[in-house]
């Protein structure tokens, strides 16, 4: 068995947002596509609940590694938990298989644990990776796509759709949300993670809202239409959900529909509307505070859509 050693060349730093245009450089040649670098600020930016945790490998002066956990908050049994949400990791493609990863991200989570953090997770680790993230003792997943699509039925008319538009209300609606009651295991929502998670985000949204009834966000991405969020308390929820996305894809000339379903028993989906399809985005969580119950490892246990992921 090939065992890689870190030469004396290679060194861990710290990372500091001065960094972010060089990681967005790296990240373009790891990963052979382009992000704006705004989109770098914002996922390197400070969350509600504190500022990334991240390390870089430095091989000379070249920045060859890089990784981080943003900090979050989950609802556990109704308690506070914070935790670590993995956002980017890459690796130079000349420097790979040298335990670039492994290092970086045992240095982030020791880290993480002396600041309090109960555990790190994603929701969007891709098939290429998720074996890394088994070598560092994380439990996996695969997340299954909801793909939706219309049986020529009659759209009722809605409210208008706008494009990045949160109000107030969308804080209490989903505080008295039912659904997510079904599940030990919920991320914590308020206004401060709102502004933070969609309206300081560059990505543009579509939105929908009926004041004390339901808010729908929905995204655009290459001829695909996520139903990225949605939470309200009214009987026909599913279907005011799937009418819209309907509507608005036939809007936008989406060629598909798709989403993160909860399985839960308000919000059962008609089979015929829909198919189930593996994805290739992955769930992985790691306990790193040991006296942290395992029910965390279960994704069954979990509320959670597309919002949960950074990706979306």
């Amino acid at each position: 068995m090939k065992i890689f050693v870190i030469q004396k060349e290679y060194q861990i730093v710290s990372f500091k947002k001065i960094h972010i245009p060089k990681i967005m450089n790296l990240y373009n040649l790891a990963y052979n596509r382009e992000k704006p670098l705004k989109t770098f600020n914002y996922k390197l930016d400070k969350t509600p609940y504190g500022n990334p945790i991240g390390y870089l490998m430095k091989y000379k002066k070249i920045i060859v590694g890089f990784y981080v956990i943003i900090p979050i908050v989950i609802k556990l049994k109704n308690k506070k938990v914070k935790g670590g949400l993995s956002v980017l990791t890459m690796t130079h493609p000349e420097h790979q298989r040298k335990g670039i990863f492994k290092k970086l991200a045992k240095k982030t989570y020791n880290t993480a644990k002396k600041r309090g953090y109960k555990f790190v997770v994603s929701f969007s680790v891709n098939k290429n990776s998720v074996d890394g993230f088994k070598k560092l003792g994380f439990f996996t997943e695969p997340i299954y796509h909801r793909n939706i699509f219309s049986r020529n039925k009659k759209i009722d008319k809605y409210p208008t759709l706008f494009e990045n538009k949160f109000p107030n209300e969308i804080e209490k609606l989903w505080e008295y949300f039912e659904s997510k009651n079904e599940f030990n295991i919920q991320p914590f929502k308020n206004k401060k993670y709102f502004d933070w998670r969609y309206i300081k985000n560059p990505t543009k949204y579509y939105t929908i809202f009926q004041k004390g009834k339901y808010f729908i966000i929905l995204k655009k991405y290459r001829g695909i239409l996520n139903i990225v969020d949605f939470f309200g308390n009214v009987s026909d929820l599913n279907k005011k959900i799937i009418d819209i996305a309907i509507k608005e894809a036939k809007r936008m000339n989406c060629h598909e529909i798709t989403t993160w379903w909860p399985n839960t028993k308000n919000l059962k989906i008609d089979k015929s509307m829909s198919k189930k399809i593996k994805t290739p985005n992955y769930f992985v969580i790691k306990k790193i505070d040991s006296n942290l119950t395992s029910e965390i490892l279960e994704l069954r246990k979990w509320y959670f859509t597309m919002a949960d992921s950074d990706i979306f």
